[in-house]
C-alpha cells in the first residue's frame, strides 16, 4: 500500500525517498513534454496529493476530473495523466475536455492519431456534404473514440464502444454534434469492415426490427426483411467505398402493410349494409 494512503503518516510529512517513489511515474510521464508544462503538471498532481491526503493512485476519475478543472492552464496534462496513469479512459468527458487533438497528443505522443485521421479523411470529405454534418465533427468523433479505447489505431474500435458513446450523448441535452459525429464514424468503420454494421439516428427510438415486423402481414415482412438488410456503397475513385444507408420510405411500406391487413379484416360498408 502506497504510504500516502495509510492514513497514519500526512503527505507533507512523508520521508523524501517515499515522496519520489511516488512522483516517478508522473515524471515519467511527462518526460516527453515541454520542461515547463511538465514541471507545471507534476506540481498541481503534488499539490493535489497534499490537499485531499490521497496518493493520486487512489483517485477516481471524479478525483481526476475536479484536479483537472482547477489546473489553470495545465487541465489538459492533467487530465492526460488521469489517461496515462488511472486509466480513465472517458476523463475528457467527465473533465469537459474539448481540445482532443492537443490532449490526444499528450496521451498518444505527438502525431500519434494522424495516421488513423488520414484514413478517415476521404470518406469525411464525402460525408461533409450530408446534411447537418461537418468535417470537423467525424475527426472529433475518431479522437473522442480513441481516447476512450486507450488506443490511437483505428482498428481498436470496437461496436460496442462506439454504442456506448452513442449511448452516454444521448443523456446530455445539448451534445447532438458530438453524437451526429460517432454516428457518420460508424459508417465509415462499416465500410472499412472494423464494426459490423452502421449506426442510425433513430436507433434509440426505432426499437428491435424484430417487433417493429411483428405486426405486419407474412407476405409482407420477408420482403420488407431482405430490403432491409439491402446496403450500397459509394465508389469514388482513388477513394474506400461509403456505406449508405437504405431509403426511410420502407418504413412507410410496413405502415401501408399493417393498414391493408386491416382494411382486409374489416366487412365492406355495402355488405354491412345489405346485413342490417
Amino acid at each position: 500500500m502506497n504510504p500516502a494512503d495509510t492514513g497514519q503518516t500526512p503527505i507533507g510529512a512523508m520521508a523524501r525517498e517515499a515522496l519520489l517513489d511516488l512522483m516517478r511515474p508522473v515524471d515519467e510521464a511527462v518526460r516527453e513534454w515541454p520542461r515547463k508544462t511538465g514541471h507545471a503538471a507534476h506540481n498541481q498532481v503534488l499539490d493535489a496529493v497534499r490537499a485531499c491526503g490521497l496518493s493520486y493512485q487512489s483517485w477516481n476519475e471524479g478525483i481526476w476530473a475536479e484536479v483537472s478543472r482547477t489546473a489553470g492552464p495545465a487541465r489538459l496534462h492533467i487530465a492526460a495523466l488521469g489517461h496515462l496513469l488511472g486509466g480513465h479512459h472517458h476523463l475528457h468527458h467527465t473533465a469537459g475536455i474539448n481540445q482532443l487533438r492537443r490532449l490526444a497528443d499528450l496521451v498518444f505522443g505527438s502525431g500519434a492519431t494522424e495516421p488513423a485521421l488520414h484514413e478517415v479523411e476521404p470518406d469525411a470529405e464525402f460525408l461533409a456534404d450530408l446534411p447537418h454534418l461537418r468535417e470537423w465533427q467525424v475527426g472529433n468523433a475518431v479522437l473522442d473514440a480513441l481516447l476512450s479505447a486507450g488506443s490511437p489505431r483505428l482498428e481498436d474500435l470496437t461496436d460496442t464502444l462506439v454504442r456506448q458513446l452513442v449511448a452516454e450523448y444521448d443523456k446530455v441535452a445539448g451534445l447532438r454534434s458530438p453524437r451526429r459525429g460517432l454516428i457518420k464514424l460508424s459508417r465509415v468503420l462499416a465500410g472499412k469492415g472494423i464494426i459490423p454494421a452502421p449506426l442510425h439516428n433513430n436507433e434509440d427510438r426505432a426499437g428491435p426490427r424484430s417487433d417493429m415486423l411483428s405486426t405486419v402481414p407474412p407476405e409482407w415482412a420477408e420482403w420488407a426483411s431482405s430490403a432491409r438488410r439491402v446496403a450500397c456503397f459509394w465508389w469514388r475513385p482513388s477513394a474506400s467505398p461509403c456505406w449508405i444507408r437504405p431509403h426511410r420510405p420502407l418504413r412507410r411500406i410496413e405502415a401501408s402493410a399493417r393498414q391493408f391487413a386491416a382494411a382486409r379484416q374489416q366487412p365492406s360498408t355495402s355488405k354491412s349494409r345489405a346485413l342490417t
